[in-house]
């Protein structure tokens, strides 16, 4: 049997529908609470990590099954200590899994330098120091209620033992050794881009094994020819994927700046993530290229999601991590013209394979003029069927599910 063991999350629904068009040997364990955001079918089992109903399906598991993790976090471990050492075990890469920290593990991790650039930092950093701030008035409070603050002596050796953990390290050493061991356990990762499993190599010091694996997202491809240039018409520039600090937002705007006396729009999704940080990112965009900024605050059903991409003339994602794969495929299927951060895992793949894409290197260099023109039709269609080749077309996404799980 495959043991499916997901979050609650918006390609789950499709995947479960493409696992049952190729086998009927698949166990869908939901390890979050009812109502779920995002997951709608009914396939699954409500199992939540620590449960009695978690615990009886781990029971069942053997040493012939197959595991597959989709998106690694701590409780995972759970799981593999729950079940025979032989039992194959495969983790789906979604990178913030193991490209990402949570905040309590401080801001100078291994991941970064990497992951953020310069003023995005400077955010990620005071993020930071108020989540100190909020633990230590939640502490502080605590020890108040209990009456610990009549105890002088011993309130500040108890306030260290509390705050050690955030301010000396051991969350992101003891996080960093749990992927490490899990990485060293899982029998592949299941992923599209083999720049990204490098990369996991090179950061934390394993060898691994690759099984090709995308997730769908439900977008039919759709070609759209080239548009001739029209120098009255409004731009429409789609930037980023999610209200997430990776996506570098403040970066990109500084890179659009200098356009915001031209005739453009500025489409920013501002609706996956962090509230806190979409509302900062809104300001700045407003701040930036005033009434021609759009940041979309809301959650928007899918179709109408992939409607108001049609309406959008240029991507650009500055994310330096591999991140909005299922965004860039989308745009390209529609015959956009793309922009990525030349290191991006993403960018280095899309490159090799011989696809149309730019990076912000090239941007920087290109008049106002060059950025606009749009795709050939002939580019358009090549874009397309490397797609379809190579990797989100739906007989290489059923080729490879079917070689997974059977």
């Amino acid at each position: 049997m495959n043991f499916h063991f997901f979050i609650d999350d918006k390609f789950i629904d499709d995947f479960i529908q493409e696992a049952d068009a190729v086998s009927t040997n698949n166990v869908y364990v939901f390890t979050f609470d009812k109502p779920a955001k995002y997951v709608k079918s009914n396939r699954g089992i409500y199992a939540n990590y620590h449960s009695e109903a978690l615990d009886a399906i781990l029971q069942t598991i053997q040493a012939s099954d197959r595991v597959f993790i989709h998106w690694y976090h701590q409780k995972v471990l759970g799981i593999l200590q729950s079940i025979p050492a032989q039992t194959t075990v495969y983790a789906m890469f979604w990178g913030g899994d193991f490209l990402e920290y949570p905040l309590r593990c401080g801001t100078n991790t291994h991941l970064s330098s990497f992951l953020f650039d310069a003023k995005s930092y400077g955010v990620y950093k005071k993020q930071y120091a108020d989540y100190v701030r909020h633990q230590i008035k939640k502490v502080v409070r605590q020890e108040y209620k209990e009456g610990a603050w009549k105890n002088i002596l011993s309130l500040p050796f108890k306030l260290k033992s509390k705050f050690y953990p955030i301010f000396s390290g051991p969350n992101y050493r003891k996080i960093k050794k749990e992927r490490e061991q899990f990485l060293q356990r899982v029998s592949a990762i299941c992923h599209w881009n083999q720049h990204d499993i490098q990369l996991l190599e090179t950061l934390y010091g394993v060898q691994l094994n690759h099984k090709n694996f995308i997730y769908a997202t439900g977008e039919l491809l759709r070609t759209k020819a080239a548009q001739e240039f029209d120098e009255k018409k409004e731009m429409v520039i789609w930037v980023g994927n999610s209200d997430t600090l990776t996506n570098n937002h403040l970066e990109a705007f500084d890179v659009l700046s200098s356009l915001k006396q031209e005739n453009i729009k500025v489409i920013c999704p501002l609706n996956y993530g962090n509230k806190t940080y979409a509302n900062l990112i809104n300001k700045n965009g407003k701040e930036v290229f005033g009434d021609r900024f759009v940041g979309l605050l809301d959650f928007i059903q899918r179709e109408s999601y992939f409607q108001l991409m049609d309406s959008v003339d240029i991507c650009l994602m500055y994310h330096n991590r591999s991140q909005a794969g299922g965004n860039i495929f989308a745009f390209l299927q529609k015959g956009k013209k793309v922009y990525l951060k030349a290191n991006s895992t993403i960018y280095l793949l899309l490159k090799e394979l011989g696809f149309h894409i730019f990076s912000e290197l090239e941007l920087a260099k290109q008049s106002y003029e060059q950025f606009i023109e749009p795709l050939s039709v002939t580019q358009i269609e090549q874009n397309i069927a490397l797609l379809e080749t190579h990797l989100y077309g739906q007989d290489i996404r059923k080729k490879w599910l079917t070689e997974l799980l059977n």
